[in-house]
């Protein structure tokens, strides 16, 4: 579990944490935004300027990773980076095929939110319903074709199509959830303590949904990767595995704690300032989450491969 990764490894690290907040702020805020549709413009810019940063973040790292890989299995430099006869080996495979969707997916989306910044700009009035019909169509687009690309890249590419769909929906449920966090921690700060109540109410009635989906999914993938609960223990990736576990737990306990006991209570005196704590924290342990994930498909193999 913790083997110290070479300059590659720690690079290709980097490069898939950026890919993960990336998909995580498009599928969170296009929540957010949905759910904040009768707020001002200011939370609507806010968050379509976090979805624009993070895509074009998102879109150079996917290219880069690419490029590691080449440099990686060359292992001649910078200059192997771009070796056209490596380049040309593996741009049809897997890691071409996935990289091929995340660009195509990061530049869609980073247009996506550029177009509708300035549409905003130039707005009188605030935007019509229509206007985020069609901003989420447009994001949902993009985040299909990031999500894709997880099917044919990591250990998940190695099992049936049922593992490769239950990884779509794994990476999606976690990234509406992740991915809305930090925009629901801005939307304590501009929007009325009103407005930000019956947000996070609507927030913690479809929560579930996707958390379920999340959890499910997960159990099952591990099942499909552990021949039995031994090797969760027996062996580096198995022990890292728990550590994301219990990571996933703390916040699942967390968010938990907010629906139930703060978001019912937040217009009582110092109940706000609890929940935007309570909200860091949540932030704090998804970057530690995402940090794990890349590391279980970076740096360890799980028993058998």
């Amino acid at each position: 579990m913790f083997t110290v990764p070479n300059a590659w490894e720690f690079l290709s690290l980097v490069c898939k944490l950026l890919v993960y907040w990336g998909l995580a702020s498009c599928a969170g805020g296009a929540l957010c935004l949905w759910i904040g549709a009768g707020y001002g413009r200011q939370f609507s810019l806010l968050v379509l300027r976090y979805i624009l940063i993070s895509t074009s973040l998102a879109l150079h790292a996917a290219v880069l990773y690419f490029l590691l890989q080449v440099g990686g299995i060359n292992q001649n430099g910078i200059a192997g980076m771009f070796d056209a006869s490596m380049f040309n080996l593996l741009l049809p495979g897997p890691a071409g095929q996935a990289t091929i969707l995340r660009i195509c997916g990061f530049f869609w989306l980073t247009l996506v939110a550029g177009f509708s910044m300035r549409h905003l700009h130039r707005l009188t009035a605030p935007p019509t319903a229509k206007y985020y019909r069609l901003f989420n169509t447009s994001v949902i687009a993009g985040i299909l074709l990031i999500a894709l690309s997880f099917r044919s890249m990591g250990h998940i590419a190695t099992l049936d199509t049922a593992a490769q769909l239950l990884i779509l929906i794994h990476v999606t449920a976690m990234s509406l959830w992740i991915g809305s966090l930090w925009p629901l921690l801005q939307m304590t700060r501009i929007e009325s303590i009103q407005s930000v109540a019956s947000g996070m109410t609507v927030f913690g009635k479809i929560a579930p949904a996707f958390v379920g989906a999340l959890l499910v999914s997960g159990g099952v993938l591990l099942v499909l990767l552990f021949t039995s609960p031994a090797e969760l223990i027996d062996n580096p990736y198995g022990l890292a595995v728990l550590v994301k576990l219990g990571a996933v737990m703390l916040l699942l306990g967390l968010a938990i704690t907010n629906r139930q006991m703060l978001v019912p209570t937040l217009t009582r005196p110092g109940v706000l300032s609890r929940f935007r704590q309570s909200v860091r924290l949540e932030i704090v342990v998804v970057v530690f989450i995402l940090l794990v994930t890349a590391w279980l498909s970076t740096v360890l193999q799980p028993p058998g491969h």
